[in-house]
């Protein structure tokens, strides 16, 4: 084309994207029309076929023809869906296009501004390509009417935000992505009948906000603390200055305590992966990520010990991204927030972060379904055996009852002599 000018139209820019004068930028060819000056030329950055020459671009299977994009769909600015194929034996179409630690996707996410990238395995079964457009939502029930084009989707009641996605994002990105109307419905988990048993629980509320300072202060006590590490399965529960109450299951960092960690992510609706910024990424912090990512809960990094003279705040966040974290602002969503147990810094916004996190989540919960909950730790005492439990959904004060299948959950007076009167049918899951 020689020395020339072209345009690119409003509809065509990435929204809120901002541009400077002799910025440098990648671009879609979209158009070219003869005009009265001459040849005039139309560029893009929000047409789906720009994320499809990016990801040509940057993996070499796709420009090599092995893997081949199957469908797109793309909202501009926000969010991408690409289901992807092989047409070559042993060729894993999502991991070369996602990269080693993401690397691939993480450099087409970066020339997007930040825009979020899901790739998705193509399938000529309508319904698995479906079910695989709705990740992360899971346990899917799709029926396909052909001939109106129609899905009905039924899912599991804890997956179905997930499976609409904010503001209704995921549904409308798959079905352009299946070209099928959408329908999605919740379904309530199966309830088994079972044979009840009455247990008392000790209501541990009264006192509890007090008691939770009183530790956290005895913890960060240079003397007291030389040596000791978390040994065991904690939960405690503190309410933010909006009123919002945020309960923490603290689970053991080193690294003799794997199970721990694992049993942890099980319970937790978002994870809180906590990195010392004078130590940085340790085996046990890479093992976390991977258990996190397998769990598929949202999660936050808080680098902790930033008031010590030998911390390194961004080398820590440098060797989370080489393990395979992407942060918010590059190329990825996960929010970091430096903090100090002993000073106290970044605590209210680690907290915010967190509210934030379950918003956009939309992590909710039915305070009328049937109580489930999970023993994270137990104790014996004069009584026979006890279990703290974490509740699904998470309606139940947290309270101390003797261990068995069922029962009803039922508060013993507190020391000052005030009984409550709230009581509930549950049944007790046993993670292995």
């Amino acid at each position: 084309l020689g020395r020339t000018e072209a345009t690119m139209p409003a509809e065509e820019r990435i929204p809120n994207e901002r541009l400077s004068l002799n910025q440098r930028l990648t671009f879609l060819l979209k158009d070219i029309t003869e005009g009265i000056k001459g040849k005039e030329i139309t560029l893009s950055r929000a047409d789906p076929a720009f994320v499809e020459k990016l990801f040509a671009r940057e993996v070499p299977e796709i420009g090599s023809g092995s893997v081949i994009i199957k469908a797109i769909a793309r909202e501009p600015g926000v969010r991408t869906k690409i289901a992807v194929a092989s047409i070559q034996s042993g060729v894993d179409p999502v991991g070369s296009c996602v990269g080693q630690k993401g690397v691939r996707v993480q450099a087409v996410t970066n020339e997007l501004g930040g825009e979020r990238v899901d790739i998705v395995l193509w399938s000529e079964d309508v319904a698995e390509l479906l079910k695989a457009s709705l990740s992360p939502a899971e346990n899917l029930s799709v029926a396909i009417d052909a001939e109106s084009k129609t899905a009905r989707v039924t899912a599991p009641e804890d997956q179905l935000s997930l499976a609409i996605g904010k503001e209704g994002q995921n549904v409308r990105l798959a079905s352009k992505l299946t070209g099928l109307r959408i329908e999605v419905e919740g379904v309530p988990a199966p309830q088994e009948k079972i044979e009840r048993k009455e247990a008392v629980t000790e209501d541990s509320g009264k006192g509890a906000k007090k008691k939770m300072t009183r530790r956290r202060k005895k913890e960060v006590e240079e003397n007291k603390e030389a040596g000791g590490i978390t040994q065991r399965i904690g939960a405690s529960q503190i309410t933010t200055k909006e009123g919002k109450k945020i309960t923490f299951i603290d689970t053991p960092g080193h690294a003799a305590f794997s199970k721990m960690r694992s049993r942890g992510a099980k319970v937790a609706d978002i994870a809180v992966l906590v990195v010392s910024a004078d130590d940085g990424v340790k085996p046990q912090t890479q093992e976390a990520i991977e258990i996190i990512k397998e769990s598929k809960i949202p999660f936050l990094v808080a680098i902790t010990k930033i008031d010590l003279p030998s911390a390194d705040v961004e080398g820590a966040k440098g060797q989370l991204e080489k393990a395979g974290v992407l942060f918010e602002g590059k190329g990825g969503d996960t929010p970091v927030v430096p903090v100090s147990a002993k000073v106290g810094k970044g605590i209210n916004e680690l907290l915010e972060t967190i509210s934030v996190v379950a918003e956009v989540q939309e992590i909710k919960g039915n305070p009328q379904a049937p109580l489930e909950a999970v023993v994270i730790e137990s104790s014996k005492d004069q009584r026979g055996a006890f279990g703290s439990p974490e509740s699904r959904p998470r309606f139940l004060a947290l309270a101390k009852f003797p261990l068995s299948e069922s029962g009803l959950l039922k508060e013993e007076p507190e020391k000052s002599g005030r009984q409550k009167e709230r009581r509930r049918w549950g049944s007790l899951k046993k993670e292995k």
